[in-house]
């Protein structure tokens, strides 16, 4: 059975007018095939240099923390193979590469059909080559006499087509590598120019964090903030299609309770295949808080997903659902941009909700081409200021 878990306004450009306040019969039929489900896609174990083994990471997601899924993904590079705890395998497996075996092993053994999903990969590069990388389903260890530490066009060109096993790609804290940023998931191997960067990335790439650790501390229900949303909207910008996660980058025993950070998937069933297939499709948002439950669609498609529009005025839906805190009040945006446009963005107010429910908006735009997500800030209740950041939904007007 289910596990179901019940503005600043910056104008650039008149992108937007709010026509209608939330309608009293919002169309959200179609967003009601989906359930939403709880995980993380990054942390470690002692087989880079986290704790424990991977067992005891997907024993506690899936039993303390409550996790829907977990990945698992180690460090690939030498800077990483020295254990916190050692004792337990003796090193890790950028230098013993047999070793990814037991993270692999650990992982389908963990995957239970609707009832937690164990999924596995390993963690790119080092921060001062080009930052991280997540490689979610890597049947091997990307060997660094194959790929050096921040070669990314040999990762793209040569390792991810080779490597049938890989499903998707993440970018991991994007907001790190402040010395050399112009490094970063390789643009400066592509002429620094993000069209040959997206061109390259884009069989691959569909997540990237918005949310992230704190991963080097001790300790449980940390805060969480949304440090990368600036770096989110600027990949939007430059036309890469990709939806953000909030992780919890575990390097301790606090697997899923370090934080209350949790990525949520809209997916029709809890299993490895459906909740890779959501992510493959975007259905993916980042939530500051464990227990909210969003979903969102404009047109009738859900976020994630593109529509064409023969009219100017976009019907935007939502619905809201957290069982821990009925009675919040929350405030949702629109956040607009669009693919060809470098940086440029709006933040327009939709409606204040009060309570779990449907809400509905309609959105009027100037742009032909545009991409729109949420915003949803927790205004009161016990925990103000949470925050959610949807994927888009990418719209053509006709």
């Amino acid at each position: 059975m289910f596990r179901q878990r019940a503005v600043h306004l910056a104008v650039i450009v008149c992108a937007a007018l709010i026509l209608a306040a939330p309608g009293p019969v919002p169309a959200t039929a179609f967003l009601n095939q989906f359930h939403v489900f709880f995980g993380n896609l990054h942390a470690h174990t002692t087989l880079s240099d986290g704790s424990g083994a991977p067992t005891n990471a997907f024993t506690m997601a899936r039993n303390t923390a409550k996790l829907d899924f977990l990945a698992v993904t180690e460090h690939n590079h030498s800077a990483a193979a020295h254990p916190k705890e050692a004792a337990v395998f003796g090193t890790g497996i950028a230098a013993q590469h047999s070793l990814y075996s037991k993270l692999t092993s650990a992982a389908n053994a963990a995957d239970d059909d609707d009832d937690f999903v164990a999924l596995f990969g390993q963690e790119f590069s080092t921060i001062s080559s080009g930052n991280h990388m997540n490689v979610i389903g890597a049947s091997k260890v990307i060997d660094e006499n194959d790929v050096p530490s921040g070669d990314f066009k040999e990762l793209y060109q040569t390792f991810l087509p080779g490597d049938h096993g890989v499903r998707f790609i993440q970018m991991n804290h994007p907001w790190e590598n402040s010395k050399a940023p112009g490094k970063n998931y390789g643009l400066e191997q592509f002429g620094k120019s993000f069209t040959k960067l997206r061109n390259a990335s884009s069989q691959w790439l569909r997540t990237i964090e918005v949310i992230n650790g704190p991963g080097l501390k001790e300790g449980t229900n940390m805060p969480a903030s949304v440090k990368g949303e600036s770096a989110y909207l600027k990949y939007l910008t430059r036309g890469f299609h990709i939806a953000p996660t909030a992780d919890q980058d575990n390097h301790r025993r606090n697997w899923g309770t370090a934080t209350q950070a949790r990525t949520g998937v809209l997916a029709t069933r809890l299993t490895r295949q459906t909740i890779l297939t959501a992510i493959d499709k975007l259905r993916v948002y980042a939530s500051t808080d464990s227990s909210l439950e969003v979903w969102f669609g404009v047109n009738g498609v859900v976020m994630g997903d593109e529509v064409t529009s023969s009219s100017r005025d976009l019907n935007v839906v939502w619905k809201i659902n957290d069982s821990n805190e009925s009675g919040a009040t929350y405030r949702i945006s629109a956040v607009v941009g669009r693919d060809t446009i470098p940086d440029e963005k709006t933040t327009t107010k939709l409606a204040d909700q009060s309570g779990n429910g449907e809400g509905s908006a309609t959105f009027h735009t100037t742009f032909q081409k545009l991409f729109l997500y949420l915003k949803i800030v927790q205004q009161s209740g016990g925990n103000s200021n949470d925050t959610v950041i949807t994927s888009p939904v990418w719209i053509t007007i006709q």
